[in-house]
């Protein structure tokens, strides 16, 4: 399958060097680095740096871009030009920056994958009905605003856009959110926002959530007319975007957990969360691997057991201790009623899931001859019944009540084709 790209021309140049401007290309690939191409007309040139603080730029409508992390990658020579292909962590849309400690804004417009249908909030008219009846009415609903730390607000927005054309009249809600920050936030404090927000939204849909748009504003930057000033929009691009158009509707009853659920307590939960988050960093870290990275079913296998070992540790307050077995096994005996239909023998799951694990981790012929290594489509099996328990342990903390678990479920699969050389 063809990864969704974008590419557009612009001029680029250096900052310290704004006079001397090149043509160059800028493409961004879904899960890849920003790739930028440029030519010098002259030869044998190396008058560009390997890894410059930032990379200034503007595109065909002349809007400011600043390239941050840029580094080269490649560099074609001959005697009349040279060709310089950079890669970039991030491109930022709306002003040239000095460098990425630079960037600071009061506003952070966040859209993900799965928010409208988690949060749930509409402004269409649902009354039931009559036959013939087919009266539309739509009310923009208001934002919600919930303060989550003495300088940061997080407020929900439900948008619409509409479009009429012939027999037809459109009309599209998405959700977004907007964190205000007092004080200003850079970027590595705005992408962990992003981040946070990923990870909670995963643990309620259970699959992977990715960013689709990421812009913001600074106080006082825009243009004035008159009695109205109007506020400089701010893009930040990179390969973490997807492309709004492949979002689709996700029905309630795909959700672990919605808006609706913890919205009495919101700001509560939030807190609650990102403090889990930081406080199961390590172990948060190994599972999310698993769902964002392909891995064979040995590296899953792995993976997945630092994760819940890392978590054991965690919460128990007793990293220092190294017997993994207990580990597992007080794990799967604490949640076995949402488990038991896949394990039935605890004592034989946690010494297959102990052989499995110092197989792959020394290779040792001990563990290979005791037949209790589990390999093939068994081991497949076992990444998701141990994907599951690490599921259920996050959902379990952050209060979750055990009847919602059903999608947990629905995730060991039926079948599975093993092919056997």
């Amino acid at each position: 399958m063809k990864t969704p790209e974008s590419k557009f021309d612009g001029l680029w140049w250096l900052p310290e060097k704004p006079d001397e401007r090149w043509v160059g290309t800028l493409t961004c690939r879904e899960g890849q680095s920003l790739r930028l191409k440029f030519t010098i007309p002259e030869g044998y040139c190396k008058r560009v740096p390997d890894a410059p603080a930032v990379i200034h730029g503007v595109n065909a409508n002349n809007q400011p871009i600043t390239l941050l992390f840029p580094g080269r990658t490649n560099c074609r020579q001959s005697a009349a030009f040279t060709t310089y292909e950079f890669s970039a962590g991030y491109e930022v849309r709306g002003f040239h920056l000095k460098n990425a400690a630079t960037l600071k804004l009061h506003q952070a417009l966040i859209r993900v994958e799965y928010l409208h249908d988690w949060i749930g909030r509409t402004g269409f008219d649902q009354r039931p009905r009559k036959a013939r009846d087919w009266n539309i009415r739509y009310k923009l609903p208001k934002d919600l605003s919930f303060k989550l730390r003495a300088d940061v607000k997080l407020e929900i927005m439900t948008q619409a856009r509409s479009s009429q054309g012939g027999r037809a009249y459109e009309i599209e809600e998405t959700t977004g959110l907007r964190l205000r920050f007092k004080d200003g936030a850079g970027l590595q404090e705005i992408t962990d926002w992003v981040s946070s927000l990923r990870g909670l939204l995963h643990f309620s849909i259970l699959k992977p959530v990715h960013l689709i748009k990421l812009g913001g504003r600074k106080n006082r930057h825009g243009r004035s007319h008159g009695d109205i000033f109007l506020p400089h929009e701010i893009e930040i691009v990179s390969g973490m975007n997807r492309d709004e158009d492949t979002e689709n509707y996700t029905h309630a009853s795909e959700f672990v957990f919605c808006f609706a659920d913890v919205e009495a307590k919101f700001t509560d939960f939030m807190r609650v969360w990102m403090d889990y988050e930081k406080r199961y960093e390590n172990a948060l870290g190994c599972y999310y691997t698993t769902i964002y990275h392909a891995q064979v079913g040995a590296e899953e296998f792995l993976s997945l057991t630092r994760g819940l070992d890392a978590y054991w540790g965690i919460k128990n307050s007793q990293r220092e201790d190294n017997d993994f077995p207990k580990k597992i096994r007080e794990l799967v005996t604490n949640h076995h009623a949402h488990l038991k239909q896949w394990i039935a023998d605890i004592p034989a799951f946690v010494e297959g899931v102990k052989a499995t694990r110092h197989f792959h981790t020394h290779y040792g012929a001990k563990w290979e001859a005791s037949g209790k290594v589990i390999d093939g489509a068994d081991l497949m099996r076992l990444n998701v019944v141990l994907k599951i328990l690490f599921q259920i342990c996050v959902l379990s903390d952050l209060g979750i009540l055990a009847n919602r678990f059903g999608p947990l479920h629905r995730q060991y699969p039926t079948r599975i084709v093993e092919y056997k050389s």
